[in-house]
């Protein structure tokens, strides 16, 4: 009969359609893995994937088995992780989706007191832009800069966002000062491409609200760093959370452009969150972590926020 393991193996598989990768992440080798799979196919007698030299394609069976597993698996971790609550020992993975700079820059700096106090528990911290969908993946936490558009999932508040509009010294020397949002419609503006987001930059000051649309640039990318690259070699104006481009501000490399407007990405405003699903917040070991994040991670924007 094939075990949850196999389940987990098939899963990793078909996330990346790449065995390599797949081994990596279950942290055995391309034969292992290969093997463990086409054992598992002749458990169920039929085949998963599709192989070739060039490529792993899921069949009709693969996708069924694929949408139907990841609820299966989370009962099983859900079933699990009651029982262990009765000895109250913290084990087990929890899942974490994270824009990467934001991992570098805030994440990272937590791990050794995570460590020290979840001795037993593992974390996969997996970086990532996109709005992981929590219902149909195994990631268990998402921190997010947006707007929430799912009202099943629990999002929890870290903090505000102030979002800066900067460019750098050589991009502004080369046209007329920018003092209103009306200076703005004749620059290269170049805006993260994101759904929902970043189609317009909103702008108010002293109760009075304007709109620029952003979707028709030269360049666009969904990459926080590459984005923030370009600025850095003069090719536009860019519109950051101010915690990504605050040491470019100290250092010299960037310029903060209109200071005395409050700016954002969405009508809605912007909030940094952590989101979850009801489900996997029963889980001990996603609660703790929860817990630990939301704590430390206030902490730390509460500190950056005073800082000269």
């Amino acid at each position: 009969m094939p075990s949850v393991d196999a389940l987990h193996d098939f899963l990793a598989v078909a996330r990346h359609l790449n065995f390599a990768r797949a081994a990596h992440e279950r942290g055995c080798s391309h034969s292992a893995i290969s093997r463990r799979i086409a054992q598992f196919e002749g458990e169920l007698g039929v085949a998963l994937f599709v192989r070739s030299t060039r490529s792993v394609v899921l069949t009709e069976a693969g996708h069924c088995l694929m949408e139907r597993s990841v609820a299966v698996l989370n009962q099983f971790d859900e079933l699990f992780d009651g029982i262990r609550e009765f000895s109250q020992r913290i084990e087990g993975e929890v899942r974490i989706s994270c824009p990467r700079l934001y991992a570098n820059q805030y994440l990272s700096g937590l791990l050794p007191e995570f460590r020290q106090l979840f001795p037993d528990l593992k974390l996969l911290i997996q970086t990532d832009e996109a709005l992981t969908d929590l219902f149909s993946s195994e990631i268990d936490l998402c921190i997010r800069l947006s707007v929430p558009g799912d009202s099943n999932l629990v999002s929890r508040k870290i903090c505000d966002v102030d979002y800066w509009l900067v460019a750098s010294k050589e991009y502004l020397a080369e046209g007329e000062q920018i003092t209103g949002v009306d200076d703005l419609r004749s620059k290269t503006l170049l805006p993260l491409n994101r759904e929902s987001y970043h189609q317009q930059w909103h702008f108010e000051r002293d109760g009075q609200r304007q709109s620029l649309s952003v979707v028709d640039t030269p360049l666009k990318t969904n990459d926080v760093e590459l984005l923030l690259s370009m600025l850095h070699q003069g090719l536009g104006i860019g519109l950051f959370a101010e915690h990504l481009v605050r040491d470019d501000l100290e250092r010299g490399r960037l310029v903060r452009l209109l200071p005395d407007y409050q700016i954002v990405p969405h009508q809605a405003g912007s909030m940094l969150h952590l989101l979850y699903t009801r489900e996997r917040s029963r889980l001990l070991r996603v609660r703790v972590v929860i817990d630990f994040l939301i704590e430390r991670l206030r902490q730390l924007h509460r500190v950056a926020s005073i800082a000269p």
